[in-house]
This record gives C-alpha cells, sequence and structure tokens, in this order.
C-alpha cells in the first residue's frame, strides 16, 4: 500500500511541476559574457544596465515620455485611462509578459531572442500591442 501510495504521490508532484503556469526556476543563459537569470526582475536587470558593466538604460518609474525608457514596476494596466490599454489576457497572448500585474523589464526583452534590443515580440509596432488608444 505504501509504494502504491508512494508511487501516485511522485506521478502527482510530476504532474503539478509540468502543467503549473508558474515555472519554478527560469533558464540561465548567456547574456553579453554572464550567467543571467532569463526571467529575471527589473533589479536583475538594472544591476548590470546602470553603465558600470552594460549599456545604461534610464528606467522610468512614474511618468515617462515615449521617446524615453519605458516605465517599469507600474501596474498594467493603470488605473487612469484603462480603455486606451489592451487587456492583460490580450498582451499576455501577444507574448508580453506581465508580471504580478506591472509592467517589468521582461514585458519587452526577452534575452533569449538575440536579437537587437532582445524583443520579447518582433513586431514593428511593439508599443501597440498595450497601448491601444494611441
Amino acid at each position: 500500500m505504501k509504494k502504491w501510495f508512494y508511487a501516485f504521490e511522485m506521478v502527482l508532484i510530476v504532474a503539478l511541476c509540468a502543467f503549473s503556469p508558474l515555472r519554478l526556476y527560469a533558464e540561465q543563459i548567456l547574456h553579453h559574457g554572464l550567467m543571467v537569470d532569463s526571467e529575471g526582475s527589473a533589479n536583475d536587470c538594472l544591476s548590470c544596465h546602470d553603465s558600470a558593466l552594460a549599456g545604461g538604460v534610464t528606467s522610468c518609474t512614474v511618468k515617462c515620455n515615449v521617446m524615453s525608457s519605458h516605465s517599469i514596476l507600474t501596474d498594467y494596466p493603470p488605473a487612469i485611462n484603462r480603455k486606451l490599454y489592451a487587456s492583460v489576457d490580450a498582451v499576455r497572448a501577444q507574448g508580453v509578459k506581465i508580471v504580478n500585474g506591472k509592467v517589468t523589464c521582461i514585458s519587452c526583452h526577452n534575452l533569449i531572442n538575440p536579437g537587437k534590443f532582445h524583443l520579447a515580440v518582433e513586431h514593428p509596432g511593439i508599443c501597440i500591442i498595450c497601448h491601444i488608444g494611441w
């Protein structure tokens, strides 16, 4: 009986891990000579992209100009003007990641993509995936 229960428990654990929408561990990848977490937080990204080790980016966390870096760690969609933004489900379906209800670096950038800027979505108008009211 114990053997059967143990086998059932193992199958259940494997099934939960395989079909869970949450990943237990993100992929570690080589990014410009360093091993990094492909699902890293904004702080992970900014720890290098501060001009000390890698090209600097100016992260904007309040009200940002469209020609500057995108705001990060902000709610998506924002409470104001929600009708100007696509739904969370719609942007996720296009490949944009919303992490804990927020826009972060990996919302628009996918380090696995070797292309310029490591865009998460090869889309000529990546901005209009979220910003539908422009």
